[in-house]
């Protein structure tokens, strides 16, 4: 069984997100749409493919726009990478590594403001 410190919130691809390779391809950035979001990290749905699929413990950075239009940027560890062979492209898992107390706070306010909605 799953063991999570904060809960996966489902965002369902209303937000979207840029990523870009740190070491292998620091020039291409790539979108992706967020299927889900947490305090510690995203899974994201990536419909193309980048000149070098995404591999577990690549490191990234993300740029999370929110439904506001502001962004949270934070550096990344992709977890997991699993293809999605009927739609084309991929599903990964982020960890966030490096993410300021300015971006963290703002993150923590949309996801309470989510839960609120939801509830």
């Amino acid at each position: 069984m799953e063991q999570r410190k904060h809960p996966r919130h489902s965002i369902g691809g209303r937000l979207v997100a840029a990523i870009k390779h740190l070491l292998v391809a620091p020039n291409e950035i790539v979108h992706a749409d967020i299927v889900d979001l947490s305090h510690e990290g995203a899974g994201l749905s990536v419909e193309v493919f980048s000149v070098r699929p995404y591999e577990p413990n690549d490191l990234i950075y993300i740029e999370i726009e929110l439904s506001d239009g502001s962004t949270i940027g934070s550096y990344g560890e992709v977890k997991w990478v699993k293809a999605l062979e009927n739609q084309g492209g991929y599903r990964l898992g982020v960890l966030f590594m490096k993410i300021d107390n300015q971006n963290k706070a703002r993150l923590q306010k949309f996801l309470a403001d989510l839960d609120k909605t939801l509830s």
